[in-house]
């Protein structure tokens, strides 16, 4: 996985990106959010790790400006601080931070955390790829669908129209945009009258 770490300490940057590349992950350094924000620009990050107390912009900002970019809800945050309040901490969590580790470091709850992240960030792709394949397959449907010779139309449970493939336009005498979110017997309300005959 590629991890991003911020940490303007050198020791602990260099500490916490040894024990990192340990478990397997390419790991990109930054010192200070600016050069989060660069690195941003350039690659995909699933994780970030950075830390609270930066030079300059602050891991707090850095975390809020990161959940507005387009896919800043699919980055797992996690930060990292010495501060250990419940004040400080819930303010974290409002920045958008997924977890925190305080310092000073403990590399077995430093384990525990990715560990949280990796699983989190596994599931998510999961998800991310069923949605995707859900798509492809619906648009496959459509494209058949679409294709087929017969007049088909769907419905959601109040009657309204979903779906209009071309040939149903044409035996309808309407465009889509005629049928689509409209309700069928509103539509055809002479179909009601002889539904029941």
């Amino acid at each position: 996985m590629n991890i991003l770490l911020v940490e303007d300490n050198p020791d602990s940057r260099r500490n916490l990106r040894r024990l990192i590349e340990k478990r397997g992950h390419e790991v990109t350094a930054c010192a200070t959010a600016e050069e989060a924000e660069t690195e941003v620009a350039k690659d995909d990050f699933p994780l970030v790790i950075l830390d609270w107390m930066l030079p300059g912009k602050s891991g707090i900002e850095l975390c809020r400006s990161l959940r507005l970019l387009p896919s800043g809800d699919e980055m797992y945050i996690l930060l990292v601080t010495a501060r250990a309040n419940a004040e400080d901490l819930e303010e974290a969590m409002n920045a958008g931070a997924n977890d925190y580790l305080t310092k000073p470091f403990d590399v077995r709850r430093l384990n525990v955390r990715i560990t949280v992240a990796e699983r989190h960030i596994q599931q998510l792709q999961e998800r991310n790829a069923a949605r995707g394949a859900l798509l492809e397959a619906a648009q496959r449907t459509a494209d058949i669908l679409e294709k087929t010779s017969d007049g088909f139309a769907s419905f959601d449970r109040d009657w309204n129209f979903t779906h209009v493939n071309a040939r149903a336009v044409k035996m309808m005498d309407r465009s889509r945009d005629e049928l689509v979110g409209r309700n069928l017997w509103e539509s055809f309300p002479h179909l009601l009258a002889t539904a029941f005959e």
